[in-house]
């Protein structure tokens, strides 16, 4: 897996007392996710929170490429390991029984099909990865305001989603919704999300110039087409010079 997306696993250990087995995992001084919307937020610009996505989705799709699903991705489980930009990294993973019928997480963070019965997929993943978009443009909490119970979970399953405010990117606004789509069909795969957010960082690292590398490495461009906002953004004519504008 991605050496700097997933905190290093070194071992098990069980608990002398409890018996419950418990997974001995790196260390990581940087702070939590959460705690960086709290002190934080304010000194992001758009280019560090594009990138800070990169390393989520380059994690998850490191976990996923194995086969294996997160199940329970929030803000409590992205740490910071200091020393590496201040980028974050995933953790707490696999730790839920594949064939339990009982439903695990922070509600929020919880795709609709799974609260509706169905299985766990990589899909749900995204989900959640959507739902840490929202948070990262706001700098809140998704439904910070408004008790976590059955009446917001039903709400959810009709189609109710946190807002993503005021002075975000468009493009920005279309790929959170993809992701958090109520069709786990129509959400973009991880994979995609690393290219797509690859292009959108070195654009910005250009400042909205012409980059012949990127364009050329994106001229075939079908690994895009079944997410139709992606699609759009690189038929138009932004794809051409390089540019994404920031609405």
């Amino acid at each position: 897996m991605g050496r700097h997306q997933i905190a290093r696993l070194y071992g098990i250990t069980k608990d002398p007392e409890t018996k419950d087995y418990m997974l001995v995992m790196e260390y990581l001084d940087g702070g939590d996710f959460r705690s960086k919307l709290e002190t934080t937020f304010k000194n992001y610009e758009w280019e560090e929170k594009i990138r800070m996505l990169w390393f989520l989705a380059s994690g998850l799709d490191s976990i996923h490429s194995v086969g294996y699903t997160h199940r329970d991705l929030h803000g409590g489980n992205i740490l910071f390991r200091s020393g590496t930009a201040g980028f974050p990294c995933i953790l707490d993973f696999g730790l839920y029984p594949l064939n339990s019928k009982l439903l695990y997480g922070i509600l929020p963070y919880i795709a609709p099909e799974i609260l509706d019965g169905e299985p766990f997929s990589p899909a749900a993943d995204i989900y959640s990865f959507g739902i840490i978009m929202t948070e990262l443009a706001t700098g809140k909490l998704a439904f910070h305001d408004r008790p976590h119970d059955k009446d917001l979970a039903i709400k959810i399953c009709n189609g109710l989603r946190p807002d993503i405010g005021k002075g975000t990117p468009q493009f920005y606004i279309n790929l959170a919704k993809e992701c958090l789509s109520g069709d786990p069909l129509r959400r973009p795969t991880a994979n995609t999300l690393v290219k797509f957010l690859d292009f959108c960082d070195r654009a910005f690292k250009k400042g909205n110039r012409n980059d012949d590398e990127v364009e050329g490495k994106y001229s075939n461009y079908n690994i895009f087409i079944t997410i139709p906002f992606i699609h759009s953004f690189f038929l138009n004519r932004n794809y051409d010079t390089g540019e994404i504008i920031i609405e």
